[in-house]
């Protein structure tokens, strides 16, 4: 069980999401289209929560955070639209089984105020997770 497990199925997830914009994944190259929004993917994870000595399992923390790049001077309105869907699509509550591990959206995901970088209107939806790890 490793780190790439819990991304593994937090991005599968992601990818199903319905009428999910093109993505730039986590060390991926990617090339925006002009005029077109998109979402990005990373994953970050927490200091691990050790429940024991030894070979006992341990807690992994961490979040997703998915970034929806809007085109400027459009409005707020799609990008927000598009970040409510991505929140709900990993709403509280939900598990994904990948490899042997589950990995569960443990709190509501956080979707943060918009800005403008690299000439788009960035909004950030943050969704938090955790999963029960069984060293190797």
């Amino acid at each position: 069980m490793s780190r790439a497990d819990i991304s593994q199925a937090m991005e599968v997830h992601l990818k199903n999401l319905p009428n999910r914009p093109a993505t730039a994944w986590e060390n991926v190259n990617f090339n925006p289209t002009t005029g077109v929004g998109y979402i990005s993917a990373f994953m970050l994870f927490a200091e691990p929560n050790d429940v024991g000595y030894k070979d006992s399992p341990y807690i992994q923390r961490g979040y997703m955070q998915v970034g929806v790049h809007w085109p400027t001077n459009t409005g707020a309105g799609a990008a927000q639209e598009q970040a409510e869907a991505i929140a709900a699509w990993f709403k509280r509550g939900t598990s994904l089984a990948n490899d042997g591990i589950t990995v569960i959206i443990d709190k509501t995901p956080e979707i943060t105020g918009g800005s403008i970088e690299d000439g788009r209107y960035v909004v950030r939806v943050r969704v938090r997770f955790f999963c029960r790890v069984q060293p190797a």
